[in-house]
C-alpha cells in the first residue's frame, strides 16, 4: 500500500507520530511518503530521518496565516504521487486531500492532535469539516472523543471516530538505571522537553525552582529545558531576572537521536502545560521510567492517572510543583517505583508497533 502522511514541517507533536509510525514498518511492507506543510522551514533532522528511512517527501511552505495558497500545490503533488491512503495530521488540509480522493479511490484518515479547548475558531471549523469529508477520524484518547461530542454534537458521526494512542519506539527510550540510593536526595536534575509556546508553562518551572531555593537550601536543583519556540527569549529573561542562570540550562532544539541521552541525565521529568492531547515527551519520560511531576490538566491527568498512578499531577501553581519535587527528594525510591510501572505501561499499550497495526487495520 502507498501511504502519504501530511504533517507540520516544524517542531511539534506530528513528527513524534509520523516517524515512529514509519519506522515500525521494519519489513517495509508499505511505501511511505510525507508532505511537510507549515510556515516553518523543514528541520534538518526531518530531512535526515527521511533519508535514513528511505522516505520520499516534499515541503509546502506558506506565509503565516495563509495556508490556503498551498492547497493547490498539495493537490498536484498528491496526483503525482498517487497514494492509496492519506493520513492527514492537520485537519486544515482536508480539502485538497478530499479533492484528490474524488479522482482516485483513496481512504483519508484525519488525526486530531490539538487539544480541543486550545483550538482557535479556524481549527474548530476544519475539525468539523473533517467529520464530513474524511473517511475516518483518529483521536488519541477516549476523553478527546467525548469532547468532540460536546463541541460538534449536531455534526458528529461517531462511527467514523477511532481511538489510536500515540506510540513510541521503546527501544530508543529504555529504562534509566536508578543511580540514587540515599534519602533525602541532595542533588537533583530535572527537565522538560517541549516547544516554548503560549500553551506550555516553562515560566512556571522557573518560579518553582526559585521557590525550592527559598524553602530548601540543602537541595541542589538543576533544571534543563529542551526545545525552541516563540516564548524562549521571554523564559531566558525570566531566568536572568531571578538570578537563576547557574541553575538553568537551555539545551535548544534536540534531534530525536539526542533525546535519549538528554532524558538519561535526569532524575525527575517535569511537564507544565495548559493542556495536551497525548504528549510525546511524557511518553518518552514514562518509557525511561522517570518519576514525573506534571500539570493536572486535560491530556496529562488521564495519561498519568489511569488504573493506578504513573506520575504526580498537580495544579499549575509553582508552589505545588515545588512541594512535590521536595516530597520526591525525600522518598525518591517510591517515586522511582511508580516510574518503572509507567515504563511497563508504555511498552504494553503505547509502542509504535501497536500503533502501526491499528492504523493499517483502519486503512
Amino acid at each position: 500500500m502507498k501511504i502519504v502522511q501530511i504533517c507540520f514541517s516544524g517542531l511539534g507533536g506530528h513528527s513524534g507520530v509520523v516517524f515512529p509510525l514509519i519506522s515500525a514498518d521494519s519489513m517495509k511492507e508499505h511505501e511511505w511518503f510525507i508532505g511537510f506543510i507549515g510556515n516553518a522551514q523543514l528541520l534538518p533532522d526531518f530531512q535526515n530521518k527521511c533519508i535514513d528511512l528511505g522516505i520520499k517527501y516534499n515541503q509546502f511552505y506558506f506565509r503565516p496565516g495563509l495556508p490556503f495558497i498551498q492547497w493547490f500545490n498539495l493537490f498536484k503533488w498528491l496526483k503525482k504521487t498517487s497514494p492509496d491512503s492519506i493520513i492527514c495530521h492537520s485537519p486544515s488540509f482536508i480539502i485538497p486531500c478530499k479533492l484528490y480522493s474524488l479522482l482516485k479511490t483513496c481512504k483519508i484518515i484525519v488525526v486530531e492532535h490539538t487539544n480541543n479547548k486550545l483550538k482557535r475558531r479556524r481549527e474548530r471549523f476544519f475539525s468539523c469539516l473533517s467529520l464530513y469529508l474524511a473517511h475516518s477520524i483518529v483521536v488519541l484518547t477516549l476523553d478527546y472523543k467525548n469532547e468532540l461530542k460536546t463541541f460538534f454534537l449536531k455534526n458528529l458521526q461517531e462511527k467514523k471516530i477511532s481511538i489510536i494512542p500515540n506510540g513510541i519506539d521503546c527501544n530508543l527510550f529504555p529504562v534509566i538505571k536508578n543511580h540514587i540510593n540515599d534519602s533525602p536526595v541532595k542533588n537533583l536534575s530535572i527537565g522538560m522537553a517541549g516547544r516554548f509556546s503560549e500553551t506550555k508553562k516553562q515560566d512556571l518551572l522557573v518560579e518553582m525552582l526559585k521557590n525550592i531555593n527559598i524553602k530548601k537550601h540543602e537541595i541542589n536543583i538543576n533544571l534543563f529545558f529542551a526545545g525552541d519556540g516563540p516564548t524562549l527569549s521571554e523564559t531566558k529573561n525570566h531566568v536572568i531576572s531571578e538570578g537563576l542562570e547557574s541553575f538553568v540550562t537551555f539545551e535548544g532544539l534536540l534531534n530525536e537521536s539526542e533525546l535519549p541521552g538528554w532524558y538519561k541525565k535526569l532524575d525527575i521529568y517535569v511537564h507544565a502545560s495548559l493542556g495536551e492531547t497525548l504528549s510525546i515527551s511524557l511518553l518518552h519520560a514514562m518509557s525511561c521510567g522517570l518519576p514525573i511531576v506534571a500539570s493536572e490538566v486535560d491530556g496529562i491527568s488521564n495519561l498519568l492517572n489511569q488504573d493506578k498512578d504513573y506520575g504526580f499531577c498537580v495544579a499549575n501553581d509553582p508552589n505545588l510543583f515545588a512541594e512535590k519535587i521536595i516530597d520526591i527528594s525525600i522518598n525518591y525510591q517510591q517515586a522511582k517505583a511508580m516510574g518503572l510501572e509507567a515504563s511497563a505501561l508504555i511498552a504494553n499499550h503505547y509502542s509504535n508497533k501497536k500503533m502501526l497495526q491499528e492504523y493499517i487495520h483502519l486503512l
